[in-house]
């Protein structure tokens, strides 16, 4: 097909994704859409990290799950102050599109920079997730 239209196949696939993406939005709406995003690439992404030996990845992904929970818990109680936040949606899937970036990290920032505000010198950890305390070391055994 992409040589009938002498265009290439990625820019195809592109095309046609965005298109969908289109049509989820006016279709479904844009909470559908920032759901779906939010949700669909992350579980695949937090399965290789399951898969993994390496223990950065895990950390990532699960502080992400975290942050997303609390959005949904969020949404729920403030679902009626929110729908008049214009662009609110978009302003989400902006965020958690950076939070699950594998290069930016978001998720584990956020965290990071909550966490040095409610409870600051408690638990202090390493880029790649590691506790640097040392007082849960072997708590729950050896993951390997």
């Amino acid at each position: 097909m992409g040589e009938k239209a002498k265009v290439e196949p990625v820019i195809l696939c592109t095309g046609a994704a965005f298109f969908f993406i289109l049509v989820f939005y006016l279709i479904f709406g844009a909470g559908f859409l920032c759901n779906l995003v939010g949700f669909v690439y992350p579980v695949y992404a937090s399965i290789i990290a399951i898969e993994t030996k390496e223990k950065g990845d895990d950390t990532q992904w699960l502080t992400y799950w975290v942050i997303y929970a609390f959005f949904g818990l969020l949404e729920h109680f403030t679902d009626v102050i929110l729908y008049w936040v214009p662009f609110y949606f978009s302003f989400k899937l902006a965020l958690l599109i950076w939070m699950m970036l594998p290069g930016q990290n978001g998720a584990t920032w956020i965290y990071s920079q909550v966490r040095s505000r409610v409870a600051p010198g408690s638990i202090s950890t390493t880029a790649s997730g590691e506790s640097t305390t040392g007082d849960a070391d072997g708590v729950y055994g050896d993951a390997d």
